[in-house]
């Protein structure tokens, strides 16, 4: 007896140096467990010995969290029906919560932010954003007929409509479109101030003193070299590049 006595003993000795109450019981509960249920336990602690040291690393991150303040929330959600592997989501949860309500209350904009209303005005703006994009554009076709409609009171109009006319209806026999452009340059840009053309085309149709355009912009600009690209560069007055990183920026 006084044998077993001393092994239990020594047994309360190293779990007091290995698992101290103050972590883990209240104090000297483990002496006041029935030993049937100590044996239980370390039963239970043998079958699973591949998770001890998971455990150890358990507690000791409890100890830290408990260390900083939180332990009456670990213990409320040891208590709840919260499954463990959901404690972090809450926990982060509740951060980004009371975060907000912090931040909310230094900043009465955001206290009186309505989402709703938010997203009503976005839907607002960009629709009538494209509603000015349509009108620019039926504004632009006005401010373009009227510029034309003046152009034809100008003395010289009426020989080059006559001859934009005869032109037209021949059957055979057109003139060149480069030599046209060269010799009527001016009802062909009145009647077209914008023209879509690729580089080599601008070279190919228009002269270089034909026409003086008022901007050239290259779009894809990753597909154009700059020897394809100097003619229509010569022969405007400001250039606009649209693209990235590509062989044409690269060389200028």
């Amino acid at each position: 007896m006084e044998i077993s006595l001393n092994q239990i003993q020594e047994g309360f000795k190293f779990l007091n140096e290995h698992f101290p109450q103050e972590r883990l019981t209240p104090l000297d509960l483990l002496k006041r467990t029935p030993l049937n249920e100590v044996e239980d336990f370390r039963k239970k602690a043998y079958d699973d010995l591949e998770l001890f040291q998971q455990w150890l690393d358990c507690q000791q991150i409890v100890h830290k969290l408990e260390a900083i303040g939180t332990k009456e929330f670990l213990a409320k959600l040891r208590d709840s029906d919260i499954l463990p592997n959901k404690w972090f989501l809450l926990l982060r949860k509740g951060f980004y919560v009371n975060w907000r309500r912090h931040i909310y209350s230094d900043n009465s904009e955001l206290r009186k932010f309505n989402q709703s209303l938010h997203e009503q005005r976005i839907n607002e703006f960009s629709k009538q954003d494209k509603q000015q994009y349509e009108v620019a554009i039926e504004r632009l076709r006005q401010l373009h007929a009227k510029y034309f409609q003046d152009w034809l009171k100008q003395a010289e109009a009426a020989e080059q409509v006559k001859y934009l006319k005869r032109e037209i209806t021949k059957k055979k026999g057109h003139k060149k479109i480069r030599q046209f452009i060269k010799e009527y340059p001016q009802i062909i840009t009145t009647l077209k101030p914008c023209w879509l053309m690729s580089p080599l085309g601008v070279c190919q149709y228009v002269d270089a003193d034909a026409v003086e355009f008022d901007v050239v912009i290259f779009d894809e600009a990753s597909q154009i070299r700059t020897e394809n690209a100097v003619s229509s560069i010569m022969r405007a007055k400001q250039l606009i590049v649209v693209g990235g990183s590509i062989p044409f920026l690269q060389k200028h």
